[in-house]
């Protein structure tokens, strides 16, 4: 019996608490842990993480986070926005969108060479990262896209890498997303361009090519609207978990094409209009 099901074991015999409930959470964390460590495919959780509201799905990933820094993934890097396009929403069954976090470790410079046997199910998705110049801690009133446009800082095409551990996505909940860290395992950049250089970064036409094919294409206007809508998004959901986006932080701010699952020796490229691509080669 491991971990995970010594708790489901005795979690009914426990009154509700505040260290219960934070021991509640680090168990779950420590099995999504381990398990990706090991390379198992997902264990739904089903009723126990939907029973979550999405708050306790925030803490969970923050004690998975913590489990990832003690393992020697890093520091906290930046933040990914997930779910900010029908597309994406559509795919996973979900109306609402959530984020996680990318650890220093997995920050790679194009062009980037990653091995597929390192992933239990290997994903990449288009997006347009944006790097930030200021703290945007909590103000008076929360962010808008007014209040929030000053602190970008510059834009590059960014290829995400996710691994959804073969999750049975009819059975996936945003609780279960959100614990998961929303599936990141790294990103990809590319060369940066100051934003003042750029025509109109919130209406840039975007491609993923895998093999020189197009394989996805969209718009950065597909997420929420606007980058600029995923990134004030982002600003006050982390105001509102107690925390806050810090200076040179990278925001991806969502994908703009449905994720692809690329096989050994595949090379995939990001690119958006007047910015230089990202790379990724599957070795």
């Amino acid at each position: 019996m491991n971990t995970f099901d010594h708790f489901i074991s005795y979690e009914t015999r426990l009154g509700t608490s505040k260290f219960y409930d934070k021991r509640k959470h680090s168990i779950v964390a420590k099995t999504i842990y381990q398990d990706l460590i090991d390379k198992k495919s997902y264990k739904n959780f089903s009723n126990l993480i939907k029973s979550f509201d999405l708050n306790e799905a925030y803490k969970i990933q923050d004690a998975f986070l913590n489990c990832m820094n003690l393992g020697g993934y890093g520091k906290i890097s930046g933040w990914k926005m997930a779910l900010t396009s029908v597309v994406m929403q559509k795919m996973v069954g979900c109306s609402s969108p959530c984020y996680g976090a990318i650890l220093s470790k997995n920050v790679l410079d194009s062009p980037a060479e990653i091995h597929l046997n390192n992933y239990i199910n290997l994903g990449v998705e288009t997006e347009l990262a944006i790097r930030i110049n200021a703290d945007l801690k909590p103000l008076a009133d929360p962010y808008t896209v007014s209040t929030i446009k000053p602190a970008v800082d510059s834009c590059m095409a960014a290829i995400e890498i996710i691994d959804d551990r073969k999750i049975n996505y009819d059975n996936l909940d945003l609780q279960s997303l959100i614990a998961m860290n929303a599936f990141n395992s790294g990103v990809v950049l590319g060369p940066e361009i100051k934003v003042e250089n750029l025509s109109n970064f919130t209406n840039l036409n975007g491609k993923m090519y895998i093999n020189g094919l197009v394989k996805g294409k969209g718009n950065t206007s597909d997420t929420l609207g606007s980058p600029l809508n995923s990134l004030v998004w982002l600003a006050n959901k982390l105001n509102e978990m107690g925390k806050y986006l810090k200076a040179a932080d990278i925001i991806m701010t969502g994908s703009i094409a449905p994720t692809r699952w690329p096989k050994k020796g595949d090379t995939i490229s990001s690119s958006f209009y007047g910015v230089e691509e990202s790379v990724l080669k599957v070795i």
